[in-house]
C-alpha cells in the first residue's frame, strides 16, 4: 500500500512540475510576443515590398519634431518625437531608395507610404 502511495505521489509531483514548466513556458511567450508588439508600434518596423499604409503611433504628450534620411544612401526614415526623446525607424527593403518623406507619407522609388498618425 505505501509502495502505490508513492507511486502516486510521484506521478501527481510530475503532472505539477510539468503544468508550472508549462505555465512558464505560456508566460515567457506571452512577455516575448508583448515585447515585440510594443517594439513595433514604438521603436521601428522593416516594411514589406507591399505595404502601402502604416501606422505611426503618438504616445499622449507627444509631438513629431523632426523626419529625417541621415544619408542619400539610407534606407531608413526616423520620425522623431519631442526633439529625440523617442525616435521611431521605418526601414525600406535593399534597393529602394528613399526619395521624399513628411507626415503625409513617404515616397520611394518603388511606391508611397501614407502614414496614418495614431494619438493615443
Amino acid at each position: 500500500m505505501k509502495k502505490v502511495l508513492l507511486i502516486v505521489m510521484c506521478v501527481a509531483m510530475c503532472a505539477c512540475s510539468q503544468n508550472k514548466k508549462k505555465n512558464a513556458q505560456e508566460a515567457l511567450f506571452d512577455d516575448i510576443h508583448q515585447t515585440y508588439v510594443e517594439s513595433i508600434k514604438y521603436q521601428g518596423i522593416v516594411l514589406d515590398k507591399d505595404i502601402q499604409t502604416l501606422d505611426v503611433y503618438i504616445k499622449k504628450g507627444e509631438k513629431i519634431t523632426d523626419m529625417t534620411v541621415l544619408s542619400e544612401d539610407s534606407r531608413c526614415v526616423q520620425v522623431v518625437f519631442n526633439d529625440y526623446q523617442r525616435i521611431y525607424n521605418i526601414f525600406f527593403p535593399k534597393g529602394e531608395k528613399i526619395l521624399t518623406w513628411g507626415k503625409d507619407g513617404i515616397k520611394t522609388s518603388e511606391r508611397a507610404v501614407n502614414l496614418n498618425l495614431i494619438y493615443e
